[in-house]
């Protein structure tokens, strides 16, 4: 039985731990996210990343509100936080077909 994995998942693989590492890791301590919530910068700019249209977009997404309402969770901010984990919600159902 051969478990090599094929060289496009490895490829895959690669793009999204470097995407995450390069994009969304940077993002969650972002001072730009204040406690009453994302400058217009930091909005807009959220706002690209979630158009952008490439083969990650909805892992992107769903990460993104993921991250976000965390962070917003611990900045105490529980309407934010409670509205991101709703479109985090939105996003996964939307990618899983539901």
């Amino acid at each position: 039985m051969d478990f090599t994995i094929p060289d496009e998942l490895l490829e895959l693989k690669e793009r999204t731990e470097r995407f995450v590492h390069d994009e969304i890791l940077p993002r969650e301590n972002d001072p730009r996210l204040t406690p009453h919530g994302p400058t217009e910068e930091f909005r807009r700019e959220l706002a690209f990343i979630q158009r952008v249209d490439h083969a990650l977009r909805s892992r992107i997404t769903i990460e993104l509100h993921m991250r976000l309402g965390a962070a917003y969770q611990r900045l105490g901010s529980s309407a934010e936080a409670e509205a991101n984990f709703a479109a985090l919600v939105f996003f996964v159902s939307r990618r899983c077909g539901a």
